[in-house]
């Protein structure tokens, strides 16, 4: 039997925090990566240049801001669909939470992103 302040449970409810931070973490990256795809749809649908910003937990798309986890702190990136809906430029996001880090991939092109 686990009793309070055990050791062992201790442990067990750190390694289910880390998984929780981990899977909240990757949730964000996903809504960042949706919100991109929206984007790149609206670009090509209305034949304009969109901009996004991702900085700390806030991605700003348009004139729309969204917000992450609290937990959820991106590196800064700039970058626009153009009308064609091609990305501006290839790069990798970083974002991290109390102890995990995700990465969001963009590719030059296509904008094709992968989450890692």
């Amino acid at each position: 039997a686990i009793v309070r302040g055990d050791w062992s449970s201790d442990v067990c409810s750190s390694d289910l925090l880390k998984r929780q931070q981990r899977i909240l973490l990757r949730m964000d990256v996903q809504q960042i990566r949706e919100i991109c795809t929206k984007a790149q749809a609206q670009a090509i649908r209305e034949h304009k240049s969109i901009p996004i910003k991702i900085q700390g937990s806030k991605v700003y798309c348009d004139r729309e801001i969204y917000s992450l986890q609290s937990s959820t702190s991106c590196s800064s990136m700039s970058f626009h669909y153009t009308a064609q809906g091609t990305i501006s430029k290839a790069f990798t996001l970083n974002c991290r939470s109390a102890s995990s880090t995700v990465q969001l991939v963009a590719q030059l092109g296509s904008g094709r992103m992968d989450v890692r």
